[in-house]
């Protein structure tokens, strides 16, 4: 009688383990991702840029500094549309876009945006183009500066370095002297070498 009395008692056991189950089953991870973590933009008429959020067992928001105002992102669905404002400074500027998860313990993502600094203004091109032009007439023996030239102050062709001749220099014209000894009437302006 006893033994069967223990049978039924293992048995009972058994059934009631088996239909409640583990205490505290496994619960999914709660993730947030985003593809790309880096967006680049250039100075000027930049078009719009795409980030894809990947969130699993959570919900997510979006949000962007204070002080980045050129800075703009929009959600759609999965997606947030990120565009920038022209840059007109001559530095380049970088803020970043915050996701955060509501789900507890998962940690927020950061998107990086960074945009190209403007280019120089004209003046100053133009400055860096005189520059340039000065140091080629120094490269090619100072013509149009008083630098090396004929004794009598004539430039021939062939004496000018190859690369010059397309210089746009500028001398006065000295007086030519006829090889009988001879002298043309003075003249007056400026010839032109190429």
């Amino acid at each position: 009688m006893k033994r069967y009395a223990y049978l039924l008692a293992a048995a009972a056991l058994a059934l009631n383990i088996s239909c409640t189950g583990p205490e505290n089953p496994a619960q999914p991870e709660a993730t947030l991702k985003a593809e790309p973590a880096s967006l680049r933009f250039a100075a000027a008429a930049a078009p719009a840029q795409t980030v894809t959020v990947t969130a699993e067992e959570t919900e997510w928001t979006h949000s962007i500094p204070e002080d980045a105002g050129w800075l703009t992102a929009t959600r759609d669905g999965d997606r947030l549309s990120v565009s920038v404002a022209d840059n007109a400074d001559e530095t380049d500027r970088s803020a970043s876009i915050t996701l955060n998860a509501s789900a507890e313990g998962v940690e927020p993502v950061k998107i990086t945006v960074r945009q190209e600094a403007a280019e120089a203004p004209e003046p100053e091109k133009a400055f860096a183009l005189g520059i340039a032009r000065e140091a080629r007439l120094r490269r090619c023996g100072g013509i149009g500066t008083g630098g090396d030239g004929n004794r009598d102050g004539r430039y021939h062709l062939e004496s000018i370095p190859f690369g010059c001749r397309g210089v746009d220099t500028h001398r006065p014209r000295r007086r030519e002297i006829h090889r009988h000894g001879g002298r043309q009437p003075e003249r007056t302006g400026t010839e032109s070498i190429h």
